[in-house]
């Protein structure tokens, strides 16, 4: 019995080989030769666009919408019940539930390039210790770094910038009291729009990003921004990749309007995934690359894999993105921070970028609170704030203006010039923004 069931395997694989145009996740290939009748969340990638054809169009995305109907209807599956919110142009992709024999047929198509599971994506959980309060003054980041000098010598605070961040979601906090723009909830059973963050991992970082100084101690780099804020994690920091792609989406066009130009510049994520199959990761690779095309600057965390090399997640690994590690307090490298190599599609990436303080970083968290975390979670948002602050010095500043100016202006420590562990070196926020007021 046990040979004749390992010959039917055998033949299942072979003819869905033979058949299948498009990859598969093995995930859902395990479905498939089960012939389950269970419903699977994926994310079914459609061939590349044509290098004249920008994702954002109105024209490309009624196009997309017409291929996808059409792949669906082929397949058997009833379109019916189809949502155009399902809809990933940033990735020219579609998000959908479907069963393996639907799954088989998509495969077959010769639009579609892959199919991937929607596996779920956890946060990288930073130390904490929840405090009541704290001595005048700024925080040892924003000392470290120079921004009080920004903000007495230059009067720079970030005035008129958009920054997104995707995240746990925002608190009601008195540190982020009128600051929120627009929100939006993709986690389910929520409303949009309304204080929704039950994490503290968000609340920390918009902190960090820009809070303003309600308690005697000044906490945010760019105290004066206006916060895009997409929740994209539930109250135990998980979140899928449909979910990740969905803020993606929705901050490369938050009124669905491409007419409109109503993007953040920035967008902070301190959130990314380990895994090693490029396949699996390149829908979040071509939201990146959406983002760049519209001017959108993507910084993302290194992660907390420790000493390791080659242990940056993605998409901090990928070459557009800005890639933040962290230091502490003596400029060390923290020994929790990710290191380079980057590693993606067979090549290597100089990851990380630059490092920025990530240990013991003293923020805004729930209730009105306050607490310690540590994490290049909380690296990140410091450069997001340095980016706010070049902005408003000047905005012409493209994603690679602002890089080669995050690397000209770092301190090297470390390694003689770049390695990977501090990339170019600690970020200097005076110089930073200082030089990107030179190039005005």
């Amino acid at each position: 019995m046990r040979d004749i069931l390992v010959s039917l395997i055998i033949i299942l694989t072979l003819n869905f080989t033979v058949h299948s145009t498009a990859w598969i996740d093995p995930i859902l290939k395990k479905e498939i030769l089960n012939q389950s009748e269970e419903y699977s969340s994926v994310i079914v990638l459609l061939n590349d666009l044509r290098d004249n054809e920008k994702a954002s169009a109105r024209s490309t995305r009624d196009r997309l919408r017409r291929r996808v109907l059409s792949i669906l209807q082929k397949s058997g599956f009833n379109i019916a019940g189809f949502v155009d919110s399902s809809l990933l142009w940033i990735s020219n992709a579609f998000h959908v539930l479907v069963n393996a024999k639907e799954i088989q047929a998509i495969a077959e198509d010769s639009r579609v390039k892959s199919i991937v599971f929607d596996s779920e994506i956890s946060l990288e959980l930073p130390q904490q210790e929840t405090v009541w309060g704290s001595t005048a003054g700024s925080t040892w980041g924003l000392e470290m770094i120079e921004i009080p000098r920004v903000w007495e010598e230059l009067d720079l605070r970030g005035k008129g910038v958009r920054v997104g961040i995707l995240d746990t979601g925002y608190s009601d906090h008195p540190a982020l009291k009128n600051r929120i723009e627009l929100s939006r909830n993709f986690m389910w059973g929520q409303d949009d729009g309304k204080p929704n963050d039950g994490h503290g991992h968000g609340t920390h970082c918009l902190g960090t990003i820009g809070g303003s100084s309600v308690n005697g101690k000044r906490i945010g780099v760019a105290p004066e921004v206006r916060f895009l804020v997409g929740r994209i994690f539930n109250n135990k920091g998980k979140g899928g990749l449909s979910t990740m792609l969905k803020g993606m989406q929705w901050l490369a066009d938050p009124d669905q309007n491409p007419n409109t130009r109503d993007q953040p510049s920035i967008v902070s994520n301190s959130w990314g995934v380990n895994w090693k199959d490029p396949r699996r990761t390149e829908a979040l690779h071509r939201a990146v690359k959406t983002w760049k095309d519209q001017d959108i600057i993507p910084v993302f965390a290194a992660g907390n894999s420790g000493y390791r090399p080659a242990t940056i997640l993605k998409p901090a690994v990928f070459e557009e993105s800005i890639t933040v590690g962290a230091t502490d307090s003596k400029d060390k490298i923290a020994s929790f921070s990710s290191r380079g190599p980057g590693r993606y599609l067979d090549r290597e990436t100089r990851k990380p970028d630059v490092t920025a303080p990530g240990v013991s970083v003293y923020s805004s968290d729930l209730q009105g609170k306050y607490s310690y975390k540590s994490g290049t979670s909380m690296a990140a948002p410091h450069v997001v704030g340095i980016i706010a602050l070049m902005l408003e010095a000047n905005p012409n500043l493209s994603t690679e203006d602002v890089r080669a100016i995050l690397r000209n202006s770092a301190l090297d420590l470390g390694q003689s010039g770049y390695d990977h562990a501090y990339g170019w070196g600690r970020i200097d926020g005076y110089q930073a923004v200082k030089r990107a007021l030179d190039l005005f």
